[in-house]
């Protein structure tokens, strides 16, 4: 079992791993010849390119020694740069994501200070492992709640522009006299002729034959221009592929913020409008499914989840009925003592598993992160590429692999650690330490990459952090509750009840939170809306709007054709009535659907 010499070599390892790849780092960043892959987002950004008429050693090897002198100020700089510029430049989901690690920081460093003052003097002075002979423990463990006695009274103390001008309308009620297209437009003028705009409808080659690249892919164009052209025609006279929904764009962003969040029909399940999601995270198949339809998938998942998990404790249930305590002590006599031992030894090894875990923070938070600012694997694939592949610099270009930063991988790690850091603070106190160290280097480091290196893929404006909060308040019921049993464990039946009181506190704060401030990420507040379209306004009057959201919510098939976009009239700058092919109603507009919606 390890003790604290083994965990203090583990550290010592860990951190001179971190430090060697820190240090291969900050050398490898200042060659010129890895610039691109240090550097990448200011190269796709335009602020940076190659180094005119570099030759010789120059073009490969940083020869200015004067720079390696300062070859750790790629820390400082990261810190440098203002969270209203970071957001700027790489994004307010960016910038929340590394909030996180600050959020941790401001948890469990506070947390440590009494931990330290408090927990682990009370801990190192009981001796309850001392006195354990059927237990084997370290010097580790002593500082553990595994060492308080039984019974002991001890333990009882920036945003894009689609993100606010696009609203995804869902459930459009059929209509014998319009399409799809025609019936949406027509809904839209009438109900908000001053903001609508318009609206679209959904449904490494190292060898081989030598051949001129030119004629290959004029070809290969040719070709797929044709299998295009067929394709967009069998969907266009395809009757199933016009779906009852749309994409609707407005002139300013607090038109779309009033479609967005308010009922459009007295009837609640037509006309269902929602913020529109990000065009590359648009999946079409879905746009198909009635909105009643997904309620029900979602009813149906939710029953089997809980068929899953009853069937699944239920023999389980029934088997440890068949098998109770009372049960086998009755049939087995001479087993009483050893049974009765159970609890003790359960809580005295539940917090003696702290040294796995403190192990997985070394390896994986502390070198872990250290090999993410170091990007091997990119610089082998750079350098590969451009010595066998690149020609061009359009190729040299396409060779930079600058990532992004995968939500999905990295923000369920992050709520692990805060997950071992709410559980073992109180019990073992000594991981807090290690936590901190990672939650400090990851900040850091994810600060330099996000600056640097990290292209933006997706902008949800932050809309994932309701989602951090729950979670970690998740983690921390599940703490509380741990920690209750523990001490039930421990003997302490006196004092738990009270702590009841804990998981259900922090629901009731979860609540409030979640009534209170949920909306700052689910809705757009009108008064900011009106503000930036009168700034925008403002600071650029000939914007046209159309030509950046004519296309954004294409689908896939139909990209790469022409796209007509009607320059507004007199009348529309107005709230002009709306053509319709109803017998009982005219207009003196002209349908605009035949030239901006896309069936």
């Amino acid at each position: 079992m390890a003790d604290l010499q083994d965990i203090g070599v583990s550290a010592a390892v860990n951190l001179l791993t971190a430090l060697i790849f820190l240090i291969a780092f900050a050398i490898f960043r200042l060659q010129p010849i890895n610039d691109r892959v240090y550097f990448p987002k200011w190269y796709l950004k335009g602020i940076r390119a190659s180094p005119p008429h570099s030759k010789g050693v120059n073009k490969i090897v940083n020869l200015d020694f004067r720079m390696y002198l300062r070859f750790l100020n790629w820390m400082p700089e990261a810190l440098r740069m203002p969270e209203p510029e970071l957001i700027e430049h790489a994004g307010l989901d960016s910038v929340a994501y590394i909030r996180i690690y600050l959020l941790g920081l401001k948890i469990f460093v506070p947390i440590a200070v009494v931990a330290f003052a408090v927990l682990i003097p009370v801990n190192w002075t009981g001796k309850m492992l001392e006195g354990a002979h059927d237990l084997t423990f370290s010097n580790i463990d002593k500082l553990s709640i595994s060492n308080i006695p039984w019974g002991s009274n001890s333990t009882s103390d920036s945003e894009k522009l689609w993100c606010f001008l696009f609203v995804l309308l869902r459930n459009v009620p059929p209509d014998p006299d319009e399409s799809v297209s025609e019936h949406v437009e027509h809904f839209f003028y009438v109900n908000h002729p001053d903001h609508y705009l318009l609206h679209q409808t959904g449904f490494c080659g190292l060898w081989g034959t030598r051949q001129d690249a030119i004629d290959y892919y004029a070809k290969e164009i040719e070709k797929l221009s044709e299998q295009e052209a067929a394709e967009r025609a069998r969907v266009l006279s395809d009757p199933e592929a016009i779906l009852p929904a749309a994409f609707v764009s407005f002139k300013s962003r607090w038109g779309a913020a009033v479609c967005a969040q308010t009922q459009q029909t007295r009837n609640p399940t037509i006309w269902l409008t929602e913020w529109a999601p990000e065009p590359s995270d648009v999946y079409w198949d879905n746009l198909a499914i009635p909105y009643v339809e997904l309620k029900i998938r979602r009813l149906l998942m939710a029953i089997a989840l809980f068929l899953l998990i009853f069937f699944y404790m239920a023999p389980i249930t029934f088997v440890q009925s068949l098998a109770n305590i009372n049960g086998i002590e009755k049939v087995f006599p001479f087993l009483k003592h050893l049974i009765e031992k159970i609890p003790k030894t359960v809580g005295a090894s539940m917090p003696m598993k702290a040294t796995f875990f403190i192990t997985y923070i070394m390896v994986d938070g502390w070198a872990g992160v250290a090999s993410e600012v170091l990007r091997v694997v990119p610089l082998v694939m750079f350098h590969l590429k451009n010595t066998f592949l690149v020609k061009t610099e359009k190729d040299r270009e396409q060779a930079m692999d600058p990532g992004f930063l995968d939500f999905s991988v990295y923000e369920p790690r992050i709520q692990l650690y805060f997950l071992l850091g709410v559980v073992y603070c109180a019990v073992t106190p000594i991981l807090l330490p290690f936590i901190i160290v990672f939650f400090a280097f990851a900040y850091l480091v994810f600060r330099h990459q996000i600056i640097n290196v990290y292209d933006r893929k997706y902008e949800s404006a932050a809309a994932f952090w309701p989602d951090v909060h729950r979670r970690i308040i998740i983690g921390l019921v599940i703490s509380q509750l741990l920690l209750l049993g523990l001490l039930n464990t421990k003997g302490v039946r006196m004092s738990t009840p009270f702590l009841i009181a804990l998981p259900v506190l922090t629901i009731w704060f979860y609540r409030v939170c979640k009534g209170r401030f949920e909306s700052a990420f689910t809705r757009f507040p009108l008064q900011e809306a009106m503000m930036k379209d009168t700034l925008e306004r403002a600071t650029d009057p000939m914007l046209n709007i159309r030509t950046y959201l004519c296309d954004a919510y294409l689908h896939p098939i139909f990209k790469g054709g022409e796209v007509y976009i009607r320059p507004p009239s007199d009348e529309e700058e107005g709230a002009p009535l709306v053509a319709t092919k109803r017998s009982q109603r005219s207009s003196k507009v002209t349908s605009l659907a035949s030239s901006e919606a896309s069936v």
